[in-house]
Order: structure tokens, then C-alpha cells, then sequence
């Protein structure tokens, strides 16, 4: 491999990681597991602990739900707790029980803080709604309070002397007057079994168990109902009486034997240190909640967790990392491997392709063939470049039309404006002479001229609708939404009715107007009421300016397969830099002909439009004695009209 390609980095990346990932895990495991697992322990039992106090302070339970709480916070910390008064005595313990609902519906409670091993009677899996059958003795004429001698499920059965016999086998027995089974049987006979465990003699052995059956017989009950209430520690290893002893020792060790019986706390800060109980040796965390009442210590939640040590956990641990990261090691060089090339040589060759693309070469394929995300990556490359082979010429020819449009469409606002403008322009003379000649009406003054007043309104009204027209034709043909209706037609005679219709404005100018005609009549094909309008517009531009006794010449000759016609009038010349702007909108070459030559200054920008519509050839051009106009048109092969 390549120290560059990216197989190297990817093997030398993944192998690198995973070990550093190992070894940080060994190491924490070894260095901080035991810390981390103590202080998260000890954190939180003591937000369990303060939780319990507050509750406890605030909400005013009764005996049932402190009874209840108290088993709760035993089983979610698997830790002892006792409420305490100011004078560190009792005033709540841990009372696990059982309340079963008989047929009749009475409730019966039965105790279990008195059994030997809790964990046996766990064995019998009991839960809510579970039948059973108790034997024990009633603790008093109510008849609610029964005192367990065995308690029978359907599929098992527990019975304390059995479990008694079972934990002390291998005892000295006969003659042993301590720590014999009677003493364990009056921890177990506490409560309803007072009188009974009194009557048997302190040398009791496991061979008179007939004896203490006996002798309980008479007082015996067996009641049978269904589990309505279930106090019970959750751990499977829960020795309750073993733990409750380790419990009193350390109340014992911290009030009467570190502190002595006049100790004093000040805040309601949790109280908490370490004891290593004399019983096992093992480490246990006590924690001491005070609660104060007015500032005076009224009551302390006294509770216990052990920190069983997990050092030699850890010991075997490490021996146990040192073969595994071995192996560890091997399987990671040999999956970084096998990933690096599975993943990237097929990228390589995509990279490749992706290349051969980004230069616009779309002939190029992806040759990776798998089931999987690249193999998909690949086929969607090879789709990729297939699609846009095909849409880059479509793509380019609509960027192309797109940005035709977007120009035309500027070049149309703009257009738009500027017509606005002009127009306001243009209104804005006739609107105000009419106005004067209104106002004059109105106050009848010089009533004399009220003919005249008229004459002049209405020959402003007329200028004002040429213009209007004008502007509605010249923007219909701006617009290009005109359509041309195209017919054959001869040339020579439309400009003979056109000139016509300007003999007596050439009359009153003494104008001579002249013709050069080849001696054909030339057919062409064009929309004739336009080409009618564009003679009409360049012939009377032409008598506007023309010197009054001058000429207009008018020319009709053919170059190949068009004609030009051509209108030239005698006058002074246009200055060269306003050639070009004659054909524009309301422009003219002197402002003192602004009313007096007539006209609505639109009739050249129609010329324009309409020659532009046809594709002709036009222009203006200066000659020696004025100013000549031309234009081209398509001549037709036919003869007919």
C-alpha cells in the first residue's frame, strides 16, 4: 500500500483508533473503575437519602405509607435505613410483610422481619394476586396480625423450624446452653411467639423440633387468601436479620462509641463517613440525615450501604485483558485491512470517474459491481452522467433563450418607461393649451374669438388622438405581438396614391416632387397596409422639412432579389450624432420645430418597427442638397396578383 493512498491512511486510522480505544478502556478499568463505581454509589444514596428525609419531613405520612417507603428505598439502594428521634433511639425500622385478602375480605398482615433467611421464602416468588396459605399464630383477639410458622404456594412451601434446622446444621447441639437453636428460634418467635419461646428450655437441640411444634399446636391458625399488598426486599441475597444487625452496630458505633451519648449536630448537612464492620471487614458507607424543626434536631434518617471492594474483580480483569487484547490486536490489523480495500478501491475508481466528469466527459463508466452502498453509488454515477450528457445541450440552449428573454424583457421595461415619459411629455402641451382656451371660454373673455377658441380645442383634440393612436400602434409594434399579414403587391402604384393624398400640402410649398422608376412595375411580398404607413410617415417627415419652393425625390430601383426605394428631400442636413437618433420616440433634430412642423414625433419610430418586422434594410443618410431615406423589401417571382 501507498503510505499516500488512501487504503494506507484508512488501515493505519482504524487500527490506530481501536487500539487507543482498548487501551483506554483497560486502563480506566483498572485505574478508576473502583473509584468511579464508590463515589457513584455513595452519590447516589445520598440524593436517595436526602430525597427520602424531605418527603418524609413535608408530606406527613402514616405508619403504612412510612412502612412502605422505607421498604422501597431498601430495595432501589440495597441499603439499610432507620428514622431515628433526637436522642438517636428508633422510631422506624424496616417491616417487611405480606397483607392477604381472605374470602370473607378481611385483610390479614404478616409480618416477616422475624424469618431467619429472607431469601428463602424469596424462593416462592410471590407477587400480587398470588394464593397462598399461612400457618402462625394471631398476635392478638383482632385477628389481623398473624405471625408466620409456614407459608405455602402452589408450586412450594417454606416453614421456619425446617429453615431453622437447615442453618444450624452441624451445631453442637445437646447441652449447649448459647448460640443454639432455640436462640435463633426466639428471634424468630418474637411478637405472638413470646409465651411459647419462654416455655423452651435454653439447651433446646434441633432433635426437639417435634417438642416446639407441640407446643405451639394448640395456638396454631392456617388462613388462605390472595396477596394484596407485598413489602418485601428485592434482592434474592438479602439477609435481613444479618443486616439489620450490621445496621444497629454501626448506629451503636457512630452515636454511643465514636461520638458518645451527649453528640451534637449542628446543620441539616448530610452526615457521612466510612465503616468497616467488625462482623465481615467489609467497608460500608453510613450516612446521616438530619432533620431540624424551628433549629432544634427533631428526627435523622440513619442509613447503610456496603462498598463491597471489586479489586479482585479488577486483578482478574487485568490477566484476562492481557490474552484478550492480544487477540484484540490481531482481529482489528485484519478488519482494518479488509475494510480499508473494500472501501477504498471502489471509491478510488469512482474518484476517478467523478474526474472524467467534472471535465464534461460523459462517456465514461463506473465499472464497480456490488449489492452494496458504493455498488448503488456507482450505478447512480453511471445514471448521473447518462442524464447529463443528455441535458447539457438542452440545458445550454435554454440558458441561451433564457438569457435572450431576460434581455428582451429589460430592454422592454426600459422601453416602457421611456414611452411613459415621452407620452406625459407630448400630453402635456396641447392638454394646456386647451386648458387656456377653456378657462378663456369659461370667464367669456374676448366672446368675439369664441370660433377661434373652438377652431384651436378641436384641432388639439385631433393632434391628441393622433397621438394616442400612434403610441398604441408603435407599442403593439414594440411589443412584437404584431402579426404581419403578408400579400403580393405592386411598389409603383402604392406610391402613386400615396403622394396623392399630399398634393395640396405640396401645393401650398410650391414643392416639385420627382421620380426615378426603372421601367417595370416590381411585385413584392410585404403586409401592405404597413408598408402604406411607412411610405405615408417618410413622405410627410419629408414635407416638414423641405425648404419651401424645394424638391422631394423619390426613387424605386432593384438589386438582385430586392428593391429600394428611396425618398430624398431638399433642406439642411442632420448633424452626424443625431443620425442615429431620429428613428427614436418623440425625437427631433431642432426643438423650435416642436409645434410648428407638426406631426406627433412617433411616425419614424413606427417606420422603424415596422421595416424591423419585415427585415428590411433602412437607414438615413445626409446627401448634398438634404436629407434621403431608405428602405428595402422582397421582391416575389410571381406575375399575378
Amino acid at each position: 500500500m501507498k503510505k499516500k493512498s488512501i487504503t494506507f491512511k484508512l488501515f493505519i486510522i482504524t487500527t490506530t483508533f481501536f487500539i487507543i480505544f482498548l487501551m483506554i478502556v483497560v486502563l480506566s478499568q483498572s485505574l478508576f473503575f473502583e473509584k468511579f463505581y464508590i463515589n457513584r454509589k455513595i452519590s447516589r444514596l445520598e440524593r436517595s437519602l436526602e430525597e427520602f428525609a424531605r418527603k418524609y419531613d413535608k408530606e406527613d405520612w402514616d405508619q403504612a405509607t412510612i412502612t412502605k417507603n422505607i421498604n422501597d428505598f431498601i430495595n432501589k439502594n440495597n441499603a439499610q435505613i432507620a428514622i431515628l428521634n433526637d436522642k438517636a433511639a428508633a422510631k422506624y425500622l424496616p417491616l417487611f410483610n405480606i397483607i392477604i385478602e381472605t374470602e370473607d375480605k378481611n385483610k390479614v398482615v404478616v409480618p416477616l422481619n422475624n424469618m431467619l433467611l429472607v431469601e428463602a421464602l424469596q424462593e416462592l416468588n410471590l407477587s400480587i394476586g398470588y394464593s397462598i396459605v399461612v400457618e402462625g399464630i394471631y398476635s392478638n383477639n383482632e385477628y389481623n396480625t398473624l405471625y408466620p410458622f409456614s407459608i405455602a404456594g402452589k408450586e412450594s412451601r417454606w416453614e421456619a423450624l425446617s429453615q431453622a434446622a437447615e442453618q444450624t446444621e452441624g451445631d453442637e447441639v445437646l447441652g449447649t446452653p448459647s448460640i443454639t437453636v432455640i436462640n435463633k428460634n426466639r428471634t424468630l418467635l418474637e411478637g405472638g411467639f413470646t409465651e411459647v419461646s419462654k416455655a423452651i428450655p435454653s439447651n433446646f437441640a434441633i432433635a426437639s423440633r417435634e417438642a416446639v411444634q407441640g407446643i405451639v399446636k394448640a395456638k396454631m391458625r392456617e388462613v388462605q387468601g390472595k396477596i394484596v399488598e407485598l413489602n418485601f426486599p428485592a434482592q434474592k441475597d438479602f439477609m435481613m436479620p444479618y443486616r439489620e444487625s450490621m445496621l444497629w452496630t454501626a448506629m451503636d458505633h457512630w452515636f454511643w462509641i465514636s461520638k458518645g451519648k451527649d453528640f451534637v449536630i449542628e446543620n441539616e448537612k448530610v452526615i457521612r463517613y466510612k465503616y468497616k464492620s467488625p462482623i465481615n471487614g467489609i467497608d460500608n458507607i453510613v450516612m446521616i440525615k438530619p432533620i431540624f424543626h424551628n433549629g432544634v434536631l427533631n428526627e435523622m434518617v440513619f442509613a447503610m450501604s456496603s462498598l463491597q471492594p471489586v479489586g479482585e474483580a479488577i486483578g482478574v480483569m487485568k490477566d484476562y485483558y492481557i490474552y484478550g487484547f492480544l487477540a484484540a490486536i490481531f482481529i482489528i490489523l485484519l478488519l482494518a485491512y479488509i475494510y480499508s480495500r473494500l472501501i477504498a478501491e471502489p471509491l478510488i475508481r469512482i474518484n476517478n470517474v467523478a474526474l472524467r466528469m467534472a471535465e464534461l466527459d460523459f462517456s465514461v463508466e463506473c465499472d464497480v459491481k456490488s449489492d452494496d452502498e458504493i455498488g448503488n453509488l456507482a450505478n447512480s454515477i453511471n445514471k448521473l452522467a447518462s442524464s447529463l450528457h443528455k441535458n447539457m445541450k438542452t440545458l445550454r440552449d435554454t440558458n441561451e433563450r433564457l438569457k435572450v428573454e431576460i434581455e428582451r424583457e429589460r430592454t422592454l421595461e426600459k422601453m416602457r418607461k421611456e414611452f411613459v415619459s415621452s407620452a406625459s411629455h407630448e400630453l402635456k402641451t396641447p392638454l394646456g393649451i386647451m386648458r387656456g382656451f377653456t378657462e378663456g371660454l369659461k370667464d367669456e373673455i374676448a366672446i368675439e374669438k369664441k370660433d377661434y377658441y373652438l377652431d384651436v380645442i378641436l384641432e388639439e383634440i385631433e393632434k391628441m388622438d393622433a397621438l394616442v393612436l400612434d403610441m398604441l400602434d408603435l407599442s403593439k409594434l414594440e411589443s412584437k405581438a404584431y402579426l404581419l399579414v403578408e400579400e403580393n403587391f405592386y411598389i409603383n402604384p402604392l406610391m402613386q396614391v400615396v403622394k396623392n393624398r399630399f398634393i395640396q400640402q405640396i401645393e401650398e410649398k410650391n414643392i416639385e416632387v420627382c421620380h426615378s422608376y426603372d421601367s417595370e412595375d416590381f411585385m413584392v411580398r410585404a403586409d401592405k397596409k404597413r408598408i402604406e404607413q411607412v411610405i405615408t410617415n417618410i413622405i410627410s417627415n419629408a414635407i416638414r422639412h423641405v425648404k419651401i419652393g424645394g424638391f422631394i425625390h423619390i426613387g424605386i430601383e432593384k438589386d438582385r432579389e430586392k428593391i429600394y426605394i428611396t425618398i430624398e428631400n431638399e433642406g439642411d442636413n442632420i448633424q452626424g450624432d443625431k443620425l442615429n437618433h431620429i428613428w427614436d420616440r418623440f425625437y427631433r433634430v431642432e426643438e423650435s420645430r416642436d409645434r410648428k412642423s407638426g406631426g406627433t414625433g412617433l411616425g419614424l419610430a413606427i417606420v422603424k418597427n415596422i421595416l424591423e418586422l419585415h427585415g428590411s434594410d433602412y437607414g438615413v443618410k445626409n446627401t448634398e442638397k438634404g436629407v434621403m431615406f431608405y428602405f428595402s423589401l422582397e421582391m416575389t417571382a410571381e406575375k399575378n396578383l
